[in-house]
C-alpha cells in the first residue's frame, strides 16, 4: 500500500499507520484497549494534526480465505458508503456484507475526537487469537482485494475533497492484517 501510495503525485498527505498494543492487557475497557492509536490520537490532537485529518481508514483481519466485510456500525456513514461504493464499482461488492455490527477497534479514538473514520474488518476470523491462526490462512487474493478498493477509495476521497468540504485534512490508513 505504502509503495503504490508513494508513486503517484497527491493532493493531501496519506500516512499509513500500523498500530500496536490494541489488545486488553485485562479485560476489554476504554482505558485496557487500543493502546497505539489512542496515543497517536491523543498526539495528534495536542500537534495540531488531528484538525487536518479528512478520513481514517482502518484496515484489520483482511487477509482471511473467506473474505467477507461485515458493515462497521460505529463508522462514519458516509465513508463507509465511498468504500462500499467503491468496492461494488470495481467488482468486489460480494466481498463487502450489507450487514454488520458495532465493532470497537483502532478506528474508535479518532471517531471519538471527530475524525470521520471507517473500520474494515473481517470479524468472522475463526481461529482469530489461537495457535491456529497462521500464514496458512491468509490469501494473498483478500489482501489484494482490499488493497484495491482502498487504493482507490484514496484517489475518490482526495477527488471528493476537491468537489465539496465534506472531508477536511490528512488521510489516514492504518493497516492491520
Amino acid at each position: 500500500m505504502a509503495r503504490a501510495l508513494s508513486g503517484a503525485s497527491r493532493t493531501d498527505d496519506v500516512y499509513v499507520v500500523f498500530f500496536d498494543g490494541e489488545e486488553a492487557v485485562k479485560d476489554w475497557t476504554d482505558t485496557d484497549s487500543v493502546y497505539g492509536s489512542r496515543h497517536l490520537a491523543s498526539k495528534w490532537k495536542a500537534d495540531g494534526t488531528l484538525a487536518r485529518i479528512k478520513a481514517l481508514i482502518n484496515v484489520d483481519m483482511i487477509g482471511d480465505k473467506s473474505l467477507d466485510i461485515l458493515t462497521e456500525e460505529n463508522s462514519t456513514q458516509s465513508l463507509r458508503k465511498l468504500v462500499w461504493d467503491t468496492a461494488s464499482d470495481l467488482g468486489y461488492k460480494a466481498y463487502f456484507l450489507n450487514t454488520g455490527e458495532k465493532v470497537e477497534d483502532d478506528h474508535m479514538p479518532f471517531l471519538q475526537l471527530g475524525v470521520p473514520s471507517l473500520d474494515i474488518i473481517d470479524f468472522d476470523y475463526d481461529p482469530w487469537h489461537k495457535d491456529s491462526d497462521t500464514m496458512d490462512k491468509l490469501s494473498p487474493k483478500s489482501l489484494e482485494i482490499v488493497g484495491t478498493v482502498v487504493l482507490e477509495s484514496v484517489h475518490r476521497l482526495e477527488r471528493q475533497i476537491k468537489a465539496d468540504d465534506e472531508f477536511h485534512g490528512v488521510v489516514g490508513l492504518a493497516p492491520c492484517i
